[in-house]
């Protein structure tokens, strides 16, 4: 017998605009079989300093410093760790603009 695998896919935006007009305030993937115990994402600013963290999934980032201020516009790094629903293991990393 054939074994059927989960579908696995996952979306990672390039840009949000978190200015609280309730359109694209937050930066967060999408996707579907997403083993949400083990998630991770990381937000950096472009000298490698960790802004944001969360293993919530899909756990949004809202352009602050760890909830406190706004960032500036500027093109931030992310990293993103999960794994599918066979255990393997994925890992993205990429960037992310903020715009106003």
């Amino acid at each position: 017998p054939q074994e059927v695998e989960e579908d696995y896919a996952l979306f990672i935006p390039n840009t949000f605009t978190p200015n609280g007009d309730g359109h694209n305030d937050l930066f967060f993937p999408q996707g579907i079989g997403i083993d949400a115990e083990h998630y991770t994402m990381y937000i950096f600013d472009r000298w490698g300093n960790l802004i944001y963290q969360t293993s919530t999934w899909p756990g949004g980032w809202d352009g602050t410093v760890q909830g406190k201020g706004e960032c500036q516009i500027d093109t931030y790094v992310y990293k993103i760790a999960t794994q599918d629903g066979n255990r393997a293991k994925r890992v993205y990393i990429g960037h992310v603009n903020l715009i106003r």
